[in-house]
C-alpha cells in the first residue's frame, strides 16, 4: 500500500517506517525488511511478540474497515 498519510506510522509507539517495511516484503526482499525493523528497533522481535497491534497500529490502518482488513 503507498498510503499518503501513513497513520499505521504515527500510531507506532516505536516508530518503524512501517511502509518500507511492507514494501519490502511485498517485493519478498525480507533482509531489507528485517533491516528496517532492527534500524529503528533492535529489540524489535520481542517487542513485535509484545506489542498490542491491534490498538496501535492496525486500528489506525487506512484498509482497517476493508473486507480484507489491515495488513
Amino acid at each position: 500500500m503507498k498510503c499518503a498519510d501513513s497513520p499505521c506510522q504515527k500510531a507506532c509507539s516505536v516508530g518503524i517506517d512501517i511502509r518500507s517495511f511492507i514494501y519490502q516484503i511485498q517485493n519478498q526482499n525480507y533482509y531489507g525488511a528485517a533491516k528496517t525493523i532492527l534500524s529503528d528497533n533492535p529489540l524489535g522481535l520481542s517487542c513485535g511478540g509484545l506489542c498490542p497491534v491491534s490498538e496501535l497500529c492496525a486500528s489506525t490502518c487506512n484498509a482497517y474497515w476493508l473486507e480484507g482488513g489491515t495488513i
